[in-house]
């Protein structure tokens, strides 16, 4: 199709619409003088006028009367604008015209560029309804130009949709249907439900007139759907008729009768005149098909009786013509002959070609029955002439109708993949911890490209593993290959090449890849498309998407994935970013231990622990033994190095669940979760051996050098860390004084 309708959720677009009807409804209960009231009645009236015309009425009314009371002329005036469109739709044409033109004079001298584009959108429809689409492509134009120039899309949508309407009469359907591509657009934008539909409609209908009537038939049943949800009678009706037409054209008679019946159910007040003139003609000509002349005759007389009050030379024609092939079907060629005389004239007049082909068609039947034959043949060879003109006309038009679905499909495709990598970006930048943007990546990657199984690789040197894997089918159950088990990329020619050439790599069906390995996790792929991630410290990601059935994947799903990539890339080094800053702010930067403030926090919360869990809880102060001698004699870098050596034998020694940080200078603070003092006092004459075992060196000169320990553990009457550091303090202390190099309780 060349346009998918795919509006957002009902509910959303009808409460963004009731709530521009509620703020004016409520400015207009507040709103006290004629000066205030009347600007809100005329706008009120004229948004509800194809909605709730009743309503629409008396406020037109009451804007009327204030208007007269107070001397208001725009208010004067818009009551002509707003009396002369209802005229067109429920009256006469020429009603409409004398309505119409006084307004437009009135409005002239008071500026107001809004109402005069209001007027002069009206005035153009009125000619095009009287088949004068040169004038009403003037005033259309005219009141393009003046909304344009305000910026209100839903007016600019107003004249596009009229713009529309004239060239598709005069068979420049491509162009038709990009102004209202164009329209819908702005109408979504707006989320204007009722212009939604109404655009949408008009699309369907553009399909009808280049017999696409099934694409016709597809389209205006789902515009129907949102249609009844908010109970759009006037759109109803048209899109009614339009199928009844639309399956008539496919020879389903029993179908069209039934959709041209619904049409002509609904409310008389809400359908207007030219629509239910079609419904009527369409009717009569269906139950003439079916061989029912007598329920056919009412209807085709109603019908010619409608459009001639109306002065609409379009369905006048359509109306002649179905009453003209009654007659004949009533074996009356005499009396159908001047009907379909004045058909061909009216719809000629419309520059109606389809019809006219057919008109020269029925008439050169009635002279055949007729015995007169020369005229017959002149009108079968018009028939076919301009049958031709119709279809080397809709057949560019087909032409030109593929190109924009080829357009506006790739268009289309480009707003779904970025608003899917705009939504993708801020859920991967959501997350600041390398798991989580990895869950992420995957959750989003089927906004990206079909797939069936998605997996992320870890690639390190010649070896990669699955860190994610999910499977489409089975909503999002993550599989992670174990750490230990890695797998060789030599054996896998497509993952050598996203990595060597850090390229996206899309294969559309795998059994034609010359180099193409399917072991697992690709045994089931029979099309793959991968791409790298990169600039995550030294490990390498690729995402990887494949499907069982062949020719799933693209270049263009490639160069997606590929962006996409690029979002996930910045997403693991923002977390890797986030990650380093949180361990910066609670590492020492010289050994890599806790830094004391993050060392007195985990203290507080093992104290904690213990106290409620009654689990014994011990910690050892280590302090350099006659540290400053070090410094002077090597000096300071050496220093250094030796607190670097003195942290990473600690760190060596202790358990897993044992907690070191640097307390200060050479000094650090052990904590031993669920360790009894006895069981620290030998853990800390093991780092006492440990650390006595290591040799430094500075220059030429190797040199080893001694720690002194205290151990102490939390007593009961124990509540803070500040008494359990003061007798860890003094068994240090005890230590020093003892000779150093020696643990001391």
């Amino acid at each position: 199709v060349i346009y998918s309708y795919s509006p957002p959720p009902l509910f959303v677009f009808s409460l963004a619409f009731m709530e521009n009807f509620q703020q004016l409804d409520r400015q207009l209960q507040t709103a006290r003088t004629p000066g205030e009231r009347i600007p809100l009645l005329i706008n009120l009236a004229w948004k509800l006028q194809s909605i709730d015309i009743d309503r629409s009425r008396d406020l037109i009314e009451e804007a009327k009367r204030l208007s007269d009371q107070a001397g208001n002329r725009l208010g004067q005036a818009v009551y002509l604008i707003w009396t002369g469109t209802n005229q067109l739709e429920y009256g006469t044409t020429d009603a409409a015209l004398e309505m119409l033109d006084e307004g437009i004079k009135q409005l002239e001298p008071l500026n107001d560029n809004l109402w005069m584009a209001r007027a002069l959108d009206s005035l153009g429809w009125a000619w095009y309804i009287r088949g004068k689409y040169d004038q009403a492509r003037t005033l259309h134009q005219r009141s393009l130009s003046m909304r344009e120039k305000m910026g209100d899309s839903i007016e600019i949508g107003d004249s596009l949709n009229s713009l529309s309407a004239i060239l598709c009469d005069l068979g420049d359907y491509a162009e038709a249907v990009r102004l209202l591509l164009r329209a819908l657009a702005m109408a979504e934008e707006r989320n204007s439900a009722y212009d939604q539909i109404r655009f949408s409609t008009n699309i369907g209908t553009i399909y009808m007139e280049i017999g696409e009537n099934a694409q016709a038939i597809e389209k205006l049943k789902s515009v129907l759907e949102l249609a009844d949800q908010i109970n759009y009678n006037k759109v109803k009706a048209f899109a009614y008729g339009s199928l009844g037409l639309a399956y008539r054209e496919m020879g389903n008679l029993t179908e069209s009768l039934r959709w041209s019946l619904a049409s002509l159910k609904l409310p008389v007040e809400t359908v207007p005149n030219y629509q239910r003139a079609d419904a009527l003609s369409n009717t009569g000509d269906v139950y003439r098909r079916l061989g029912d002349l007598e329920a056919a005759r009412p209807y085709l007389e109603e019908a010619i009786s409608l459009s001639k009050q109306i002065s609409d030379p379009t369905t006048e024609s359509k109306g002649l013509m179905a009453w003209g092939e009654w007659q004949i079907a009533a074996k009356h060629p005499e009396t159908a002959l001047p009907i379909l005389e004045e058909a061909l004239e009216k719809a000629e007049q419309a520059h109606y070609l389809q019809l006219v082909y057919q008109v020269h068609e029925a008439i050169s039947s009635c002279y055949t029955s007729l015995g007169d034959y020369q005229k017959a043949l002149q009108h079968f060879n018009s028939f076919h002439q301009k049958k031709e003109e119709v279809f080397s006309r809709d057949s560019i038009a087909r032409r030109r109708l593929l190109e924009i679905q080829f357009d506006l499909d790739r268009a289309k495709e480009g707003r779904r993949v970025a608003d899917a990598l705009r939504q993708a970006s801020l859920a991967l930048n959501e997350h600041l911890k390398q798991e989580q943007v990895l869950n992420v990546m995957l959750e989003q990657a089927h906004y990206i490209a079909p797939f069936e199984t998605a997996c992320i690789l870890s690639v390190t040197g010649r070896t990669f593993q699955v860190v994610r894997q999910v499977n489409e089918r089975k909503s999002f159950q993550y599989k992670e290959t174990p750490r230990n088990i890695r797998i060789k990329l030599d054996e896998y020619p497509q993952l050598q090449q996203v990595i060597e050439n850090g390229q996206t790599l899309a294969i559309p069906d795998t059994a034609a890849a010359s180099e193409w390995s399917s072991e697992a996790p690709f045994d089931q792929a029979r099309s793959w498309v991968g791409a790298p991630i990169s600039g995550y410290r030294k490990e390498k990601f690729i995402i990887s998407l494949s499907s069982t059935r062949p020719n799933t994947f693209n270049a263009r799903h490639a160069e997606n994935l590929s962006v996409y990539a690029s979002h996930a890339a910045l997403a693991l080094e923002n977390s890797r970013l986030f990650e380093e800053t949180q361990r910066l702010a609670i590492t020492d930067g010289l050994t890599g231990l806790f830094n004391r403030r993050h060392l007195f926090e985990l203290a507080e919360k093992e104290i904690a622990r213990s106290r409620r869990y009654q689990f014994p809880l011990s910690v050892i102060m280590v302090d350099i033994d006659r540290f400053k001698e070090v410094n002077d004699n090597y000096g300071h870098l050496v220093g250094d190095q030796v607190l670097r050596d003195v942290a990473s034998q600690c760190k060596r020694t202790l358990r897993e669940v044992d907690i070191i940080g640097r307390y200060g200078g050479e000094e650090f603070l052990i904590l031993l979760p669920e360790t009894p003092l006895d069981g620290a006092t030998q853990t800390g004459q093991r780092l006492c051996d440990a650390i006595a075992g290591l040799q430094h060196k500075a220059s030429d000169h190797i040199f080893a050098i001694t720690a002194s320990m205290g151990v102490s553990s939390l007593q009961p009457g124990m509540f803070r860390l500040e008494h359990l550091l003061d007798t860890v303090d003094n068994a240090l202390y005890r230590a020093k004084q003892e000779g150093r190099n020696r643990v001391s309780v």
